[in-house]
């Protein structure tokens, strides 16, 4: 809601609230100013009209990565949960977006921050479970390499869905008549 302070002061950046005065000089160099950094420069630029324009901005694409990011979490629950997991997932993104609503900006970005910072240690399972298949094939590739360089490249540098012929898990092709077209 602090950007709905610079609707009511058009081409002023002061707040009615203790401690802050107008940000062009009372923020120093390197200090994370958020919204505020952004509504001045344009207000410099364009004037005072621009702040209900970058207020509009900031609402819309607010409400975007709330639906961006939800469906997107919502197929991931799907994915590795199932389809019951709708409700559940959909009750649990609304009481974290009315949370996310409520709590300080500071606190927010720091829960934010280490919650992604989380998703490393999947990925990080998955890179060492994956590991051997990488070394794998990526001896394969050099090996075949040193047999026949000039046909290595060929197939590496030409290579399209065309050209490229799936394998089951068992590592055989399909037979032509299953390959996608």
């Amino acid at each position: 809601m602090e950007f709905l302070s610079f609707c009511r002061y058009p081409g002023h950046l002061y707040h009615d609230r203790p401690g802050h005065s107008d940000l062009r000089h009372s923020n120093p160099y390197g200090a994370d100013a958020g919204a505020e950094l952004t509504v001045s420069a344009f207000v410099s630029v364009y004037g005072g009209w621009v702040t209900i324009f970058l207020a509009l901005s900031m609402a819309l694409f607010a409400f975007a990565t709330i639906l961006g990011w939800g469906l997107y979490g919502l197929r991931c629950a799907e994915y590795l949960l199932g389809n019951r997991s709708f409700r559940p997932f959909a009750l649990a993104h609304a009481a974290t977006t009315v949370l996310g609503a409520l709590l300080a900006p500071a606190l927010l970005w720091e829960l934010a921050e280490a919650v992604n910072g989380l998703i490393a240690i999947p990925n990080l399972i998955a890179l060492a479970a994956l590991s051997p298949e990488v070394f794998r094939l990526t001896n394969a590739y050099f090996h075949a390499q040193q047999k026949s360089p000039a046909r290595c490249e060929a197939a590496c540098t030409t290579a399209s869905p065309d050209h490229i012929s799936p394998i089951k898990p068992d590592g055989k092709a399909l037979p032509s008549q299953h390959r996608p077209a």
